[in-house]
């Protein structure tokens, strides 16, 4: 696809699109950040358009996406109780 198409693609969908980041990322920057980080994958997986749904429902899929994993890469790993961790000279890890 062309620069051009990418361009008016952008206006057209960029407001709907960055509404759907800040729904799941209340803060603007980082939701904007998100947003363009969606419309990068969408230009580097246009050839997975299939134009079996519509191209503004893949672009929220997209969005969507981008959002949940930037969400789980954010999320603290927690522990369940009780859990026993391995001794230092029981790691895997040899130095």
């Amino acid at each position: 696809m062309t620069n051009d198409f990418w361009e008016k693609t952008y206006e057209r969908y960029s407001p709907r699109l960055l509404g759907v980041c800040y729904r799941y990322i209340p803060n603007r920057i980082e939701a904007e950040d998100l947003m363009h980080e969606a419309f990068l994958t969408a230009m580097n997986r246009f050839d997975t358009f299939t134009g079996k749904g519509s191209f503004e429902g893949w672009l929220r899929r997209i969005t969507v996406n981008t959002a949940l994993m930037h969400l789980r890469k954010k999320q603290p790993v927690v522990y369940a109780a009780g859990m026993d961790f391995p001794d230092d000279k029981e790691t895997i890890y040899e130095e």
